[in-house]
C-alpha cells in the first residue's frame, strides 16, 4: 500500500498520541541523559559493564536499507567499506558522556553486544555473519571469531544475521540468538564449540510453532534458563539452558504483536524487563516489566514523548536503571526506579511493585464500573427512545397509506395494497411491485457480488531492521 505525505503525517500525529496515552507507573524517565552533542547511529546493542556504566554499540552512518542484502543474506555494499567512525561507545552511568570508544573500520551493520563476567564485550554483525569476543577496552583483534566472513549459513559453522550473545558466568558456555535467517538459539562451550542449537523442534506444541526472528537472548533462574525475544511473535520464550528443552512461553497482552529485546534479572524477585514495537496497525509502545515466574506484567513505563523505534536494552546490577536504544529516531533513554530496594530488601520491594499495581488496578476497576453504570444508562436511554419512537413511526406509515388512498393510488389486489392502481407497475420479471411484494425479503433477490477488486491488499511483514526503520522515514512511494 502506498503512504502519501499527508498519510504519514496523520499516522505520525496517531503514533504520537498513543506513545503519550501512557506513561510509566513505577520506572521514571530521566530527561537528556545523553549529553548533548552526541551523534549516535542506528543503535544496535546495549548492556552495562562491572561499573554499570553503558556499553553501546551503534552504527554511525550506516543504515541497514532494503538493498543491504540480496535474496540469500549476502551483504551487497562492501564497496561502501567498514563503518568509519567509533561503533563501541562507553557511557558514564550518571551523565552520559563518554568515557571511551573504539571500533572504527572494523563493523559493517552492528546488531548486538553484550558484556559477560570477565569484562569481555561480544559482538554482532549482520552483514559480517559473524560473533566477535574483545577484550575489555577493545584493543587489536577479537579473542574469539564464530561464523564466516560474509557468508551466511545454518550449519554448525555460520551464522545467518546472528542478533546477539549471552554468556554463562558459571560454565563460561554462551549462547547466540541466530536471529534473522536460520531463527534458531545456537549454544557453545567458552572455545567456542558448537554443542547444541534449538529451533522449531522444541516447540512443535506451541502454537505458532516456530520462532519468528531471535532478536535478543538473556539467561534466566539462576542461569538454568535461556530465554529469546521471539521478535514477530511477540513472546518470550524459555529453554533449559543444559538440555535446550522448552520450558515455558510468556505472553501476557502487555507484549501486543512484538517484542524486541527482553533482559532477566534476579532483583525484585526476578523479573523480566521487555520493549515491544512497533505494530500495524499502530499501538502504544511499551517498556514491560514482567514477574518471571508467574508471567504477569507488573508495570509499563515509556517515556513522555514516547518511544518511536525501541530495538534494544540494559539493565543496570541492581535494577534500578534502565536503557532502552531507538534505531530511529537514534537515541538512548535511562529510566530510574524512583523507590530503589535497599539491601537484601528484594522480596519487600516486589511487594511494593505489587501494592502500587494493586492501586492501579483497583483505579481500573472503578473505571469500569463507572464504565458499567454509563453503559447501563445508555441501554436504559435507548429503550425510551425505541419505546417514543415506534408509535411515530406507525403514525408516519398510516399517514402514507391514508394520503396514497386519497389521491386514488392506493387499492387493494391479491388481498393486498397495489401502489399505482389496480394494475400496478410491472418490472422485468413480471412481478408487480406492491407493499406485499416489498416486505417479501427473498422475492427477486439477486445475490450482489463480493469482489473487493478495488482494494490494495495489505501484508505486514518484518524481517530486517531496515523495514522497522522505514516505517518511520517512508516516502510517498515507498511499498509498505
Amino acid at each position: 500500500m502506498l503512504r502519501t505525505g499527508l498519510e504519514q503525517v496523520i499516522t505520525n500525529c496517531i503514533d504520537r498520541y498513543w506513545c503519550k496515552k501512557k506513561k510509566s507507573t513505577l520506572l521514571n524517565e530521566v530527561p537528556n541523559w545523553v549529553a548533548a552533542g552526541l551523534a549516535l547511529g542506528q543503535v544496535g546493542g546495549l548492556d552495562t559493564d562491572s561499573q554499570d556504566n553503558v556499553k553501546v554499540f551503534h552504527r554511525g552512518d550506516r543504515k541497514w536499507e532494503v538493498d543491504s542484502f540480496d535474496r540469500t543474506f549476502h551483504y551487497l555494499k562492501l564497496n561502501d567499506g567498514p563503518i568509519k567512525n567509533d561503533t563501541v561507545l562507553t557511557l558514564d552511568k550518571e551523565t552520559g558522556k563518554v568515557i571511551s570508544k573504539w571500533g572504527a573500520n572494523q563493523f559493517y551493520i552492528p546488531h548486538g553486544l553484550f558484556v559477560d563476567h570477565e569484562g569481555n564485550i561480544w559482538l554482532t554483525d549482520v552483514a559480517l555473519h559473524q560473533v566477535f569476543k574483545y577484550p575489555a577496552d577493545g584493543a587489536g583483534a577479537p579473542s574469539l571469531t564464530l561464523g564466516v566472513r560474509l557468508i551466511p549459513g545454518s550449519d554448525k559453522s555460520h551464522f545467518c544475521q546472528p542478533a546477539d550473545v549471552v554468556v554463562d558466568p558459571t560454565t563460561g558456555n554462551f549462547f547466540v540468538a541466530d536471529g534473522y535467517c536460520n531463527t534458531r538459539i545456537v549454544k557453545f562451550s567458552p572455545e567456542g564449540e558448537f554443542l547444541f542449537a534449538i529451533d522449531h523442534g522444541a516447540i512443535g506444541h506451541l502454537t505458532p510453532s516456530s520462532m519468528f526472528v531471535v532478536h535478543s537472548v538473556t539467561l534466566a533462574n539462576n542461569n538454568q534458563h535461556i530465554c529469546a525475544a521471539d521478535r514477530e511473535n511477540g513472546r518470550v520464550l524459555c529453554f533449559d539452558s543444559a538440555t535446550g528443552q522448552f520450558i515455558k512461553q510468556i505472553k501476557p497482552k502487555e507484549f501486543d504483536a512484538r517484542i524486541f529485546a527482553a533482559v532477566y534479572s534476579p532483583k525484585r524477585g526476578g523479573v523480566l524487563f521487555v520493549i515491544n514495537g512497533p505494530t500495524f496497525p499502530q499501538k502504544q509502545i511499551l517498556g514491560v516489566t514482567v514477574n518471571y515466574d508467574t508471567g504477569e506484567a507488573l508495570e509499563t513505563w515509556s517515556p513522555e514523548q514516547g518511544f518511536v523505534m525501541p530495538h534494544t536494552m540494559a539493565v543496570s546490577s541492581d535494577a534500578n536503571n534502565v536503557y532502552v536504544g531507538e534505531i530511529g529516531p537514534n537515541r538512548i533513554w535511562k529510566f530510574v526506579d524512583p523507590v530503589p530496594p535497599k539491601s537484601n530488601q528484594d522480596q519487600s520491594h516486589t511487594s511494593n511493585i505489587q501494592l502500587r499495581r494493586d492501586s492501579l488496578l483497583s483505579h481500573d476497576e472503578e473505571s469500569a464500573v463507572s464504565k458499567t453504570a454509563a453503559q447501563k444508562d445508555t441501554g436504559a436511554t435507548m429503550v425510551i427512545v425505541t419505546v417514543l419512537a415506534v408509535p411515530i413511526l406507525l403514525m408516519m406509515v398510516i399517514a402514507v397509506v391514508v394520503r396514497l388512498h386519497a389521491q386514488g393510488k392506493l387499492s387493494s389486489g391479491r388481498g393486498m395494497f397495489v401502489v399505482g392502481g389496480s394494475r400496478g407497475r410491472k418490472y422485468a420479471n413480471g412481478d408487480t411491485f406492491s407493499i406485499g411484494n416489498f416486505f417479501n425479503k427473498k422475492k427477486g433477490f439477486r445475490q450482489v457480488s463480493t469482489d473487493d477488486s478495488d482494494q490494495e491488499g495489505t501484508t505486514w511483514s518484518e524481517e530486517s531492521d531496515v523495514e522497522e526503520y522505514s516505517i518511520l522515514n517512508s516516502k510517498p512511494t515507498q511499498n509498505l
